[in-house]
């Protein structure tokens, strides 16, 4: 079964109703575990093995189920280019250093040196774990030659001048790689796939104008360059191929527009704070059967691969339930033939007793 929570996909409010509760992390999760009950029951389907899946943030909203749910036992969850955890001032850099590496190296920005982009992947984390946040760490009192050391190991990797890297004082934000990484060609990259790439133009703010989304047009050639929209502004985008298969194909019977993202409910969403996916590793302690599967696409920026592991990690998730795997891929793991059939493979493993 996949829900479509309200604002999305066919998902409507009543005519009239106001739809500020189910706007929120826990009202989302609620709204969405009823669901699941109902049809449970409706289907007489109680007794049968129960897996919740959920991808980008669908995956703070099934680890939020597992955690507020308590009368809905599940035989395993499968996360998707899960959103990680990384607070602090050093996280969010050494989180997302290793998907640098893997876009430098698909662009060609650096010396690959015979290595496979699971290898500077791999190579990147254990730098990210170790020279690097030690590094950050330090701040100030980190001694000028090893910050000028350390630059020039994160150039190797992400394909930055080293000048440049000090003069962020070894910390790159997203935007910082993403517009300077293919500047020399006029470029710049996607966020939610930093393979995909656009004109470099001013004003850009790295993420509602993401190539990678699409929802922004592309600008006129001679045209001048627009600031970004207000999201909101954009409202819903129709993702009219998913309307067609589910209509035409599995044959649902509705004439309405199938909503594939929706910015006014991004606008109007109340981000609780919480801890969802420590709730879910809570879950997975006190239930040694619970097992999770967490898939990452190298090529993903907006939710790094190494920001879900690092999550996880800190989550108490106990290894011997995980099941992880990575791909050559972007926020959508399983885009391209071959991604396809290794993560449709990987599910079917999971789910199969």
């Amino acid at each position: 079964m996949f829900i479509d929570p309200v604002g999305t996909g066919f998902s409507r409010p009543f005519p009239g109703a106001d739809p500020k509760a189910f706007y929120s992390t826990s009202g989302d999760a609620q709204a969405v575990a009823a669901v699941i009950r109902a049809w449970l029951k409706a289907n007489g389907r109680e007794a049968s093995p129960r897996y919740l899946a959920g991808e980008s943030y669908g995956t703070t909203r099934a680890a939020t189920i597992v955690g507020l749910a308590k009368d809905l036992p599940f035989d395993g969850v499968l996360l998707v280019a899960m959103v990680g955890d990384t607070p602090g001032r050093e996280m969010p850099y050494v989180a997302s250093l290793p998907t640098m590496a893997a876009g430098a190296w698909h662009h060609r920005k650096i010396d690959r040196a015979g290595r496979t982009v699971d290898e500077v992947f791999a190579e990147a984390v254990q730098f990210a774990r170790t020279d690097y946040v030690s590094a950050l760490i330090q701040g100030g009192s980190l001694p000028a030659a090893e910050k000028r050391r350390v630059a020039e190991r994160m150039s190797a990797l992400v394909g930055l001048p080293a000048a440049l890297i000090e003069d962020k004082n070894l910390r790159l934000s997203k935007n910082d790689w993403m517009f300077n990484v293919l500047k020399d060609q006029g470029l710049r990259t996607g966020l939610l796939d930093v393979t995909v790439t656009a004109p470099l133009e001013p004003g850009q703010d790295g993420a509602i104008d993401d190539p990678a989304l699409g929802v922004v047009p592309k600008r006129a050639p001679g045209a001048p360059a627009a600031p970004p929209p207000n999201p909101a502004a954009i409202g819903p985008v129709p993702s009219p191929v998913v309307g067609r298969y589910v209509t035409e194909v599995l044959k649902y019977p509705t004439t309405d527009t199938y909503y594939g993202v929706n910015f006014s409910v991004n606008a109007a969403w109340t981000h609780e704070r919480g801890a969802a996916i420590e709730g879910l590793g809570q879950a997975m302690r006190e239930n040694p059967k619970l097992r999770l599967f967490w898939a990452a696409g190298y090529y993903d920026l907006t939710t790094p691969a190494y920001a879900g592991r690092y999550t996880l990690d800190q989550a108490g998730v106990p290894a011997g339930q995980l099941t992880a795997a990575y791909f050559a891929g972007p926020h959508g793991v399983y885009d391209g033939e071959a991604n396809l059939a290794r993560f449709s493979a990987a599910v079917r493993g999971f789910v199969t007793p």
